[in-house]
Order: structure tokens, then sequence, then C-alpha cells
């Protein structure tokens, strides 16, 4: 592998590491409501089966791209 390849994957390494420097929040001491009711967690939430869907049919679509090339 080149230098500069190295640099480059050490370089998104420590980039990915620096990502999960930060604590996550703590609940409340007291056990109180931390937010509205029954709002999500996240907004990804909400879409989970429509990207549960597009990831799936997405990796088809690259997948017979890739045996199209080949042949």
């Amino acid at each position: 592998m080149k230098l500069s390849n190295k640099f480059i994957l050490l370089a998104f390494s420590l980039m990915h590491f620096s990502m999960y420097a930060a604590d996550p929040p703590l609940p409340p001491p007291d056990g109180g409501d931390t937010g509205t009711p029954g709002a999500p967690s996240s907004p990804i939430d909400l879409y989970l089966y429509v990207l549960i869907i597009a990831a799936i049919v997405l990796t088809f679509y690259f997948m017979r791209k890739s045996n199209r090339q080949i042949a």
C-alpha cells in the first residue's frame, strides 16, 4: 500500500473514533419526565421499515448491476 493510502486510512479511522468521543446525556436522577410522552426516541424510528426495504432493494440492484458488468 502506498504511503498516501495509509495516511487516508489513518485519517478516516481517527475521524471515526472522534465521532464517538461524547458521552450520551444522563437521565434525570429523580426519574421524571424526559420529554413529551409518546415521542419517538429518534426520527429514524418513523421510517425504519422504509429504510430496511430501501436497503434490500438497493443491495439487489447493485449486485445485479455488478454481475452484468462481469459477464
